[in-house]
């Protein structure tokens, strides 16, 4: 059984469709990327799994449940873990405090133990925990988000444009991370425009057009596709 089923999803924003007609499967344990040109629904996609848009038509199942008329706090504590592209830390609170409010489900000894755990996948925190989210660089923000995220410990993991913004440099770290999370048998939703990329850092691939999934594959084959072909003819028909 599939961990993320959509089935025929229409979604978007008020009376305003964007995605139609999506079906898509996201196993336990892969990465799946999604790529496309910008406009092309990849964070809608993200935010209608999570419970941020207008639901026309179709049903998502998660776990075996059909979440499709649960609210996003409701699908979060059944393990459905978001980290948006901007907005994604508490500015004024600290590293530290960061990452409580990821793991406020937890208490004492139980907080202690995940925080060292997410931690060690996170060690250039360890000397930044009293540091005020804020007043660190889009870099360092990113891996406060990520690791706030993990305190939840999600079942499925949706990262929308993580290197968005970023300098090369840091986009790697970034990655880096990435890695280390799919080393460690997590599910992972990647939503990213930089497709090679993507493509590099994930087991199999959707390419979104116009709304719409225009191809799919695990992405060794989606690699060996001229996506710029794929995007005009899409967007032609």
């Amino acid at each position: 059984m599939s961990l993320l089923e959509l089935s025929g999803v229409t979604a978007g924003y008020g009376k305003i469709p964007i995605i139609r007609e999506i079906d898509l499967r996201v196993e336990r344990g892969e990465t799946l990327a999604v790529i496309g040109p910008n406009g092309s629904g990849k964070s809608t996609l993200a935010k209608t799994v999570v419970g941020l848009t207008t639901f026309f038509s179709g049903s998502i199942k998660f776990d075996g449940l059909d979440v499709t008329s649960l609210p996003p706090e409701r699908r979060a504590l059944l393990g459905i873990g978001y980290l948006p592209q901007t907005g994604n830390v508490f500015p004024d609170l600290t590293v530290q405090e960061n990452l409580e409010m990821g793991g406020y489900h937890l208490k004492g000894a139980e907080l202690r133990l995940k925080t060292t755990e997410v931690l060690e996948l996170f060690p250039e925190l360890r000397d930044r925990l009293d540091q005020k989210a804020g007043t660190m660089s889009g870099g360092e923000r990113q891996m406060v988000a990520m690791a706030r995220l993990l305190m939840m410990s999600p079942k499925l993991v949706i990262l929308d444009e993580p290197s968005a913004g970023l300098a090369p440099k840091l986009v790697e770290r970034v990655y880096q991370k990435i890695d280390a999370m799919r080393a460690m048998g997590m599910t992972i939703v990647l939503i990213e425009q930089h497709a090679l990329k993507a493509l590099k850092h994930s087991d199999r691939t959707v390419v979104m057009v116009g709304g719409r999934i225009a191809l799919t594959g695990t992405s060794e084959e989606v690699s060996k596709v001229d996506l710029r072909t794929v995007f005009f003819q899409v967007s032609r028909g």
